[in-house]
């Protein structure tokens, strides 16, 4: 994770409000120093409407005309003209040895993950790529579009200079590649839109996506996964869930599943439980702030459940990298709740508070 996704990892996790934005996809932000996320290749096609390929034909300020040569996915036809905002990719200028962008060209090959939105005057369809959902085909290799690491800007186009050669398949397997995607996203998303998928298949289905993760990629799929856990939370599987390596976003939403009074009962147990290892007991620390931070979660139920972090804090002073990180899920929920002022002076709040200044005072006057 590089230093700028980091900071706004840090400020999402303070928001009050963040978790529902998680959720969700994340569309394509107005501004080009903003974040821009990159997908694996079942992501792109589950988020996608219509997948295809194709030729650039004008491009007008980042408006292409583009002909669709190929359709994978969706209801587009062969040989039609359709318009694409393609504004925020681009592809290395030479003139600069690849640290800045030109815009497509005419005769371009490009790889399509779209959805559709009319245009302004609702007459006509615009589509527009789900987030780094174009690639580019450049002497019969497939490049992705991702944003530079160093410098926040539109989706570049990954080429040699930066990026081993085993990072570009050729136009044939990726093709191969893309039709067995299509495939298996479409019955992946099917099934955790029913109601009656199993949650041992959701978890067997997280373990494979962690197991095949590209590095640097957000999975949708994987994200659609925990987030079909948490409609009926189950807190002994969530937990299982926690225990898989998965993305940032996909362990916030598995979060959420706890955010509830039985779900802070279940946090607040594990870890108290002297049989549960250090690394379990953390990852529960890790949920207590996105599950406290819901608007459920305030008035009296949200004083409270401040008030018994802080005392668990208190009750593991000896082991301290636990209790410093319960110390800190406490103040950052009462300063939260000390935010709405109905339950900021309340005894629950007044006694989590109390207890915090009680910890940090045991844990300043230990031998460093």
């Amino acid at each position: 994770m590089n230093c700028i996704q980091l900071k706004t990892v840090l400020w999402l996790r303070w928001s009050v409000f963040f978790s529902v934005c998680l959720i969700f996809v994340c569309h394509l932000p107005d501004l080009q120093a903003s974040i821009l996320y990159s997908y694996d290749l079942d992501s792109l096609v589950a988020m996608s409407s219509n997948v295809v390929a194709g030729d650039v034909v004008t491009n007008t300020g980042g408006s292409l005309k583009f002909n669709v040569k190929s359709v994978y996915k969706g209801g587009l036809r062969t040989n039609q003209m359709i318009t694409v905002n393609a504004s925020y990719y681009g592809k290395p200028d030479p003139k600069w040895h690849g640290q800045s962008t030109k815009g497509f060209e005419t005769g371009d090959r490009l790889f399509l993950f779209l959805e559709a939105s009319k245009s302004g005057n609702g007459e006509s369809t615009v589509f527009s790529p789900v987030p780094s959902g174009i690639k580019a085909v450049v002497k019969g290799l497939v490049h992705n579009f991702s944003q530079y690491i160093s410098r926040p800007g539109p989706y570049a186009m990954q080429d040699e200079i930066f990026w081993p050669k085993k990072f570009f398949p050729s136009d044939a397997r990726f093709i191969d590649t893309l039709t067995q995607s299509v495939h298996d996203s479409d019955g992946w998303m099917r099934l955790l839109k029913s109601d009656t998928v199993a949650s041992t298949w959701v978890l067997n289905l997280l373990a494979e996506r962690s197991r095949s993760r590209e590095r640097g990629c957000e999975d949708y799929i994987a994200e659609a996964a925990c987030s079909n856990l948490i409609e009926h939370p189950d807190f002994p599987t969530l937990s299982k869930a926690l225990s898989i390596d998965l993305t940032y976003r996909c362990k916030i939403i598995l979060h959420l599943g706890f955010a509830n009074h039985d779900g802070h009962a279940f946090l607040l147990h594990e870890i108290a439980m002297d049989s549960n290892p250090l690394i379990k007991k953390l990852e529960y620390v890790n949920c207590l702030i996105d599950a406290g931070g819901r608007e459920d979660s305030a008035g009296s139920e949200g004083a409270n459940y401040a008030r018994q972090v802080a005392e668990l804090a208190m009750n593991n002073v000896e082991n301290p990298r636990l209790c410093t990180n319960l110390l800190r899920s406490a103040e950052l929920l009462v300063n939260s709740l000390g935010q709405k002022q109905k339950v900021a002076g309340t005894n629950e709040v007044v006694s989590a508070q109390r207890t915090i200044q009680s910890v940090h005072a045991i844990l300043e006057s230990k031998p460093k």
